[in-house]
């Protein structure tokens, strides 16, 4: 018994990493299984009343129905998505995770009370369709890309951010409301943009060695905007 102690804990110390990343994978795992329902691989719900985590390779949580409750995560080993289907309603969070991609998206004509957000090694996005309403965050996060976007007649009281080390976009479509901040920020290029026609209070910020924003147009290193109070952003005419 003790020569089998001896030669795990060995084990143990030569692979240190690998028994981190495995320890902290199984605790989590336990931890939602044990509080939440847990899926595997994909899953689509109708009217969830509770939290749902869905654990795969390229995992999709798709929900619908207009009377949506609780948290909804994908966690995926190489592109997680969570999404709100169109004509549907979610008072909770969206959000992907995913060791290359992550996606947190709303569709058309839909509206969520939380968080649509998207977390990627390489890239992550949160998105809302068109015509849609959103009570919380858009927000994109990757290592070479992050976007946060909202679609044209829809509204969003909340923030639409981007980050990425090499670009980051937080956008607003065009005939849109947005009671908070369109902001992208990136190593290289940086945008925070406003449709035409749509309406901002808040700031209007885009950081990266180029950068773009509706209103200063394309800058070097940063282009900001503070304290909007409900601007309009017209397109020029040619």
């Amino acid at each position: 018994m003790k020569t089998i102690i001896n030669k795990t804990l060995n084990w143990i110390k030569e692979n240190k990493k690998k028994t981190i990343l495995g320890v902290g994978l199984t605790a989590l795992l336990t931890t939602t299984a044990l509080k939440d329902n847990v899926h595997f691989e994909s899953v689509q719900i109708n009217n969830p009343q509770e939290n749902h985590y869905v654990w795969g390779i390229i995992p999709t949580t798709t929900i619908t129905g207009k009377d949506g409750k609780g948290k909804i995560r994908a966690f995926g080993l190489i592109y997680g998505t969570s999404k709100l289907e169109n004509d549907s309603e979610l008072k909770g969070d969206a959000k992907g995770y995913g060791l290359i991609f992550g996606r947190g998206r709303v569709g058309n004509n839909s509206n969520i009370t939380g968080d649509a957000k998207g977390y990627g090694l390489i890239g992550g996005g949160g998105d809302v369709g068109n015509n849609s309403n959103i009570t919380g965050d858009v927000k994109g996060y990757g290592l070479i890309s992050g976007v946060g976007d909202v679609g044209n007649n829809s509204n969003i009281t909340g923030d639409a951010k981007g980050y990425g080390l090499i670009f980051g976009v937080g956008e607003v479509g065009n005939n849109s409301n947005i009671t908070g901040d369109a902001k992208g920020y990136g190593l290289s290029f940086g945008v925070g943009k406003v449709g035409n026609n749509s309406n901002i209070t808040g700031d209007l910020i885009s950081k990266g060695l180029f950068s773009y924003n509706s209103i200063t147009g394309f800058k070097l290193f940063s282009s900001s905007v503070i304290g909007l109070k409900n601007y309009v952003v017209k397109q020029e005419k040619k």
